[in-house]
Order: C-alpha cells, then sequence, then structure tokens
C-alpha cells in the first residue's frame, strides 16, 4: 500500500468523510469541519519509517483528543505546530535563514 492509497483509506474513515483529507505528492492533512478544531499534518517519511499500522495509532491518538490543535507527524514523531499553521506544511517549523 502507498502513502497515498493509506492517506485516502484513512480519510475515508474518519467522521464527516470528504471534508477531512487533503492529500499532496509528500503529506496528507487530516482536519475536522470545523477550523478551530485543529488539523494532523502527517509526511509521508513518517509512513516510511513507522509502517501502516503504528501510524494509524499515531494519528488516531492525534485525532481523538478533545483539545486537538495543529500537529504534525514526521518521521521523528509528533509534534506541535503553532497556532497559525494549519493550511501550509512547514509552517511552524525552526527553518534556516
Amino acid at each position: 500500500m502507498t502513502f497515498r492509497d493509506w492517506a485516502d483509506e484513512k480519510g475515508n474513515t474518519l467522521a464527516n468523510q470528504d471534508d477531512e483529507c487533503e492529500v499532496r505528492a509528500e503529506w496528507a492533512k487530516f482536519y475536522m469541519k470545523n477550523l478551530q478544531a485543529g488539523s494532523v499534518l502527517v509526511y509521508e517519511s513518517a509512513y516510511q519509517k513507522f509502517g501502516r499500522q503504528q501510524l494509524d495509532s499515531m494519528l488516531d491518538e492525534q485525532w481523538h483528543k478533545t483539545d486537538l490543535q495543529w500537529v504534525q507527524i514526521t518521521e521523528k514523531g509528533v509534534t506541535d505546530t503553532h497556532k497559525d499553521a494549519p493550511n501550509r506544511p512547514g509552517k511552524g517549523l525552526t527553518t534556516k535563514h
């Protein structure tokens, strides 16, 4: 199963289907219909490192938090991002200038 297949399948299992999953080349963003509820951004590198089952567990753990903000899952694990960062992958990360 490819990362895209996993992301599409996972998006279809979440509540309020069709509005919760945006899949791109190297990442997928799962978000609740209420944009204030937050989102989980998952990178393909996390899928490659952790595999389908572990990544499912990681996403589910974040998704079911009542205070879900904006988090991302990378090959390094789960990290919080800034609240103003739900629309652009990578925003909120420390970057070198």
